[in-house]
């Protein structure tokens, strides 16, 4: 598979898009707005029943920029004071994730507070605005304290601005310039592993598409633009915590399968897996009615993710695609973007205005350091699959001209079986018409008989390699076959039988191809006055018992035959030399008897060899 120009496009544009949202948070951080905040400051209620005019009473820490107190099950108290205005100003909290705000407005009537109610579990007018804070609008005719009464189960992470509308409108136009791009390089992501996973439909690119989406997901209610999509009534908290928890059990399940064919260590899989068991521990937390103990073990359990995520890429024992070095550069990076926002969630440090949309930065830089990871690795394994493709090519051409070989083998084969067993016949025939002395016959017969034996054989032994030679069986009695066969060897008077009655059922032909070849080879290969013995009778073999028949001879000289390699293809053994033969014999009568399903085996004793031939029972 070769890739298309169009995800290389897209890869070449989601650099481009990153680049340019790079550019944009720069200008969005240098620029500023005329504020009208004088003051803010917390009070933490820890019983959370005090009401506005207890807590004014209380005393207040004076805090600027934004307030982060980790996750606590307080209620976080601000006393927000503001200058003098003119004209209807903006008093924006972020970030979106807040459950419950209350803001105090005091009143004529001394004791009297009018309210405005906001946040992640209220669906108010500011939802419709896509932006990533909740709004209050206020009138401050004069210099003003405000108490907002703000209760989460999320990180208690507060920023609050109060801004005239032309301020705030450029100001919200300026984060959703930085946000939506953001979120646009992550749709382009999401399409090219789609693209990519229908192409290859590789598991590994399916679980990027699903923590893509997860992804998107979270950033989205981050901002607060998941909010215009569902009804008022629906449970908006509820579902993005769920998709926050459901976002980092993906995420892990990602990179269990990523890291899988590189092998790290076993204990820091089991840590993963641990790990993993938390997340799904954290999402049932949250459906059950205790959402702030599942984000909190949420947020530890992403902050041991890191050294995890460390752990596994420095432990690797395998190089697989597209390298070692690829992945702990791209563990590294993903670790650093992880540390740097996970410290302000648990409320350690001062934090900043870019925390707010910190979450949502790390999974697009996330997005793009594994969206580059991933990436390499197809490309690495479509340059392995091309170079397969090729030698495959190449094997099959091989394949392709050795069986054309073989073809002009068997041709060539055939012929030479027409063309010498034509002439053989007719020689023959016209030697039983002439006078011979007897010596001289007999030496013409056993040559043509050879040159005939030698044609059999090659020709037995092409048939067999093609597999053109199908077994046929016939019940029939083997001590008669070895007579017949005895009978018209080359020399009947050396061979010794000891053999009875016994029925088997095999292929007849081909079984006394065996036979044949067994007893002329003892014969041939043994001394001039030496006996040839052949016996017959039952034997168990290796699973089941049969019938059993041994050929026994002395060999030539004192140098014994290798019993490993006699049947071996061409083989002969060292005291052949001068005497006729082929070397295909006993190759062939193992073959042939493995395909009539029994065994040929040899032995070399008390300078005599022992052919032991085993056929099974028939059932």
């Amino acid at each position: 598979m070769i890739r298309s120009r169009g995800q290389q496009l897209i890869v070449d544009r989601m650099f481009r898009g990153f680049l340019m949202c790079l550019v944009m948070l720069a200008v969005s951080c240098a620029a500023s707005a005329q504020s009208f905040l004088l003051q803010t400051a917390y009070y933490d209620d820890s019983s959370g029943r005090l009401t506005v005019d207890e807590v004014m009473a209380q005393s207040f820490t004076v805090f600027d920029g934004m307030l982060s107190e980790g996750y606590t099950d307080s209620v976080i108290w601000l006393r927000i004071r503001v200058k003098a205005s003119d004209k209807p100003l903006y008093l924006t909290v972020k970030p979106h994730f807040l459950d419950t705000l209350t803001l105090y407005t005091s009143t004529a009537v001394p004791g009297v507070w009018s309210t405005q109610v906001a946040g992640d579990r209220v669906h108010n007018q500011g939802d419709e605005r896509l932006n990533e804070s909740h709004i209050f609008e206020i009138e401050p005719r004069q210099e003003t304290t405000y108490y907002l009464r703000v209760k989460t189960t999320s990180t208690a992470m507060i920023e609050v601005q109060v801004l005239t509308f032309s301020d705030w409108y450029v100001q919200n136009m300026r984060t959703q310039s930085f946000q939506v791009p953001f979120i646009g390089l992550m749709f382009a992501i999401l399409l090219w592993a789609t693209s990519d996973f229908i192409v290859r439909r590789e598991a590994l690119v399916g679980w990027f598409v699903a923590v893509q989406v997860m992804q998107i997901l979270f950033s989205l209610a981050l901002m607060g633009y998941l909010a215009v999509f569902l009804p008022h009534s629906f449970n908006l908290d509820l579902l993005t915590s769920v998709i926050i928890q459901g976002s980092i059990a993906v995420t892990m399940l990602f990179h269990r399968m990523l890291i899988r064919p590189f092998q790290p260590s076993r204990w820091a899989v089991r840590v993963l897996d641990f790990l993993i068991f938390l997340a799904a521990i954290e999402i049932t937390l949250i459906l059950f009615g205790f959402p702030r103990q599942g984000l909190q073990l949420g947020t530890i359990n992403l902050l041991f993710f890191i050294p995890t995520l460390l752990w596994l890429g420095y432990s690797t024992k395998v190089d697989a695609v597209p390298g070692r070095i690829a992945l702990r550069v791209a563990y590294n990076a993903l670790a650093l973007a992880l540390a740097i926002v996970i410290m302000p969630l648990l409320g350690w440090g001062q934090s900043v205005d870019f925390y707010i949309n910190a979450l949502t930065t790390q999974g697009v830089v996330s997005a793009i350091i594994m969206g580059v990871f991933l990436y390499r690795r197809s490309s690495e394994m479509e340059k392995s699959a091309i170079a397969d493709q090729l030698k495959l090519e190449r094997v099959e051409q091989g394949l392709r001209d050795h069986q054309l070989k073989l073809d002009e083998q068997r041709q060539f084969m055939d012929m030479l079986s027409h063309e010498l067993k034509t002439p053989i016949s007719v020689i023959q025939l016209t030697l039983d018409t002439l006078s011979f002395p007897d010596k001289k016959r007999v030496r013409l017969e056993r040559a043509l008989r050879t040159m005939s034996e030698v044609i059999d054989r090659c020709r037995l032994s092409t048939q067999i390699d093609e597999q053109r030679l199908s077994v046929v069986n016939e019940s029939f009695d083997l001590a008669e076959m070895v007579e017949e066969v005895t009978d018209a060897c080359l020399e009947p008077g050396k061979v010794d039988l000891d053999v009875d009655s016994v029925m088997v059922d095999s292929d007849r032909q081909l079984l006394s191809v065996v036979i044949h070849n067994l007893v002329d080879n003892a014969i041939k290969y043994s001394p001039a006055t030496a006996r040839v013995k052949v016996e017959l009778g039952t034997a168990t073999g290796r699973f089941a018992r049969g019938t059993s028949l041994t050929v026994t001879n002395k060999f030539l000289g004192n140098q014994p035959p290798d019993s490993r390699a006699i049947f071996e293809k061409y083989v002969r053994g060292p005291t052949a030399t001068g005497l006729s033969g082929s070397g295909l014999g006993l190759h062939l009568c193992r073959r042939l008897v493995q395909m009539l399903g029994g065994s040929l085996t040899c032995q070399v004793l008390d300078h005599q060899i022992v052919f032991t031939l085993w056929l099974p029972d028939s059932a």
